[in-house]
């Protein structure tokens, strides 16, 4: 979703003329992409990192898929 950036996630699927993007419409419900985000997860907050540490990383879930 980089090469076309917009504002919010819901953007994506608006049918206004000029932010119409066929694609992402065709290809899966803007719902469908809601749900799954909401269950989609990469670490588990059980090894939350302490926050006044000083290498505390906001990012810390995401560590383990980038670090790959």
């Amino acid at each position: 979703m980089r090469h076309d950036e917009r504002d919010t996630l819901k953007d994506y699927w608006s049918t206004l003329r000029q932010n119409f993007i066929a694609f992402h419409a065709n290809t899966m419900k803007r719902d469908r992409v809601y749900n799954i985000l909401t269950f989609l997860h990469f670490s588990d907050n059980r090894n939350e990192p302490d926050e006044i540490d000083e290498n505390y990383n906001q990012l810390w879930k995401m560590r383990a898929v980038s670090d790959n």
